[in-house]
């Protein structure tokens, strides 16, 4: 009894701050056999082609955890005689969905959240069960939750189909090459010594980096030490994190001090990750100075130069193009971190690819 109620309470903490990884999100899917002439929403319902009695997504997690299900959006779902709509991971049930759930969230309860191992393919599966007749719904917004693990939705997905219809061969996505970029291009100021000696640098054990926020920034601390002469470069990318429609997305690269009097390159996203606008920071505050982030690539892995000029201009360059706008410094050595918002934003090295 006293190991339950201690993994409880180690347990209880974690889930304060779940991970959610979003499958698909605003995409609705009809599930069923096309019969839904008694549903409760049966006009919402038809407005959505019937896709099949089976939604499954096979996905894998980074280490051991322990995951849960949500559903954000569930319509139509009937209390009928002769069908059942079930949510589980592989054969473990994480709940059933009844005519309560229409128009409400679906969350697995605490005791049904499921252990998993980092290697192994998990099937999550939304199904509606039934003899000659089953039930027909809508869903939208499948999430799956973790404490600590990142999850790898694997391809293809979501698998929509009927229980007679063979199972997909499921693989990981391959990961997004960056964009290519000449590795031997010259500084915008001339040549330039590479910074090596920071936190994602040439030989530092940890190569990467993630930082995710959805309410307040995420930063990153400072990366390195950029002295006048020196240039660095990594890879950053973006994807939307939590609910960030209330408080807007938004990727900073920027230099001097972490705490406030800070200056850089600020790019506001849109739910799409691409670039809506962009401006600039100066000693702390934002201003309305503009700068263009044409090369920018949205939802995949992006090229950043920053490059310390002797004439004391700080330089950003994406994919090998200089932004149009640089910072005037005073030439002495500056700190250079980046800053998430509403985003979940990875970093790598330059030598990870």
């Amino acid at each position: 009894m006293k190991r339950l109620i201690l993994g409880a309470l180690l347990l209880a903490p974690a889930w304060l701050e779940a991970k959610v990884h979003f499958i698909n999100r605003g995409v609705k899917y009809h599930i069923g056999d096309n019969r839904y002439d008694r549903s409760e929403d049966r006009e919402f319902v038809d407005a959505y082609p019937v896709v099949g009695q089976e939604w499954i997504q096979a996905f894998r997690v980074s280490e051991a955890d322990v995951v849960k299900v949500r559903i954000a959006h569930i319509w139509g779902v009937d209390d009928c005689p002769y069908c059942k709509v079930m949510v589980a991971i592989d054969d473990h049930d994480m709940g059933r969905l009844t005519r309560d759930n229409n128009h409400t969230p679906f969350d697995t309860l605490d005791p049904l959240a499921w252990p998993v191992q980092p290697g192994k393919t998990y099937l999550l599966k939304v199904v509606s069960y039934g003899d000659e007749k089953v039930d027909d719904f809508v869903i939208e917004g499948v999430s799956v939750e973790t404490a600590r693990a990142e999850v790898i939705f694997l391809k293809p997905g979501p698998v929509l189909k009927m229980p007679d219809q063979p199972m997909p061969m499921f693989s990981v996505p391959p990961m997004q090459a960056p964009p290519q970029v000449d590795q031997t291009q010259s500084d915008p100021c001339g040549s330039l010594s590479p910074l090596k000696d920071w936190a994602l640098g040439q030989g530092k054990a940890r190569d990467q980096m993630e930082l995710e926020s959805a309410g307040d920034f995420a930063s990153s601390g400072r990366l390195g030490l950029l002295k006048a002469g020196e240039s660095v470069d990594f890879y950053f990318r973006t994807q939307a994190a939590g609910d960030a429609d209330k408080v807007g997305r938004a990727f900073e690269l920027l230099c001097g001090d972490p705490g406030g009097d800070d200056s850089g390159w600020v790019l506001t996203l849109d739910a799409a990750g691409n670039v809506a606008h962009s401006n600039l920071r100066r000693k702390g505050s934002y201003r309305a100075a503009t700068f263009a982030p044409r090369a920018y690539v949205a939802g995949q892995w992006n090229r950043a130069r920053l490059s310390y000029c002797p004439d004391h201009m700080l330089r950003l360059s994406l994919n090998g193009q200089q932004v149009s706008t640089p910072l005037k410094l005073d030439g002495t050595p500056q700190g250079f971190f980046v800053r998430a918002l509403g985003v979940k934003a990875s970093l790598a090295g330059a030598q990870k690819f």
